[in-house]
């Protein structure tokens, strides 16, 4: 996932994004170079090599099944 493409997903969820959606990004994001978990505020961190940076909650959700 490129850095617009990670832009659109959390625009898409609302900054709240399914367990299974933020397992896919960063698994498939060459370009993250960071993620972190502040439990403060019960929320995520991602950075990317850009210089890109997004906060967000990530609620579980189990895969769908084919």
């Amino acid at each position: 996932m490129y850095s617009w493409e990670i832009v659109k997903t959390m625009e898409k969820y609302n900054y709240n994004l399914p367990s299974n959606v933020y397992l896919d990004m960063t698994e498939k994001s060459p370009q993250i170079i960071r993620v972190t978990y502040n439990a403060c505020n019960n929320r995520f961190e991602i950075q990317d090599n850009e210089g890109s940076y997004w906060q967000f909650e990530v609620h579980y959700e189990a895969a769908k099944c084919a």
